[in-house]
């Protein structure tokens, strides 16, 4: 498994940098034939600002904060989308077309 790509690797570093620990057990149910993967994970502080601390503060400041400011939900309005959001979004769906595409 290649943790580098994968959700769990970023929830992880999300973690261990918000929490201010150095490292992590990780533990994965694989299959019947090797039951557990375990890991230990290192805190990578070059991971956090490269990958991770940009579209944070991105997110935050653009669909977070303005929701606390002036809360649309409340009022039965649309949340607010960027456009990088609705753009992840498409991008997501046409990838999950694809593999099931490959697939058959």
């Amino acid at each position: 498994m290649n943790f580098l790509q994968h959700q769990w690797y970023y929830q992880i570093q999300g973690q261990l940098h918000i929490t201010g620990r150095k490292g992590c057990i990780f533990g994965v149910w694989t299959d019947h034939k090797h039951p557990l993967k375990v890991e230990y994970i290192l805190k990578r502080h070059d991971f956090w600002q490269n990958k991770m601390e940009q579209k944070l503060k991105s997110f935050f400041m653009n669909c977070i904060l303005p929701e606390l400011v002036d809360p649309r939900h409340v009022r039965g309005m649309p949340l607010r989308e960027p456009a990088y959001i609705l753009e992840a979004i498409k991008n997501k769906k046409q990838n999950k077309k694809e593999l099931k595409i490959k697939q058959n």
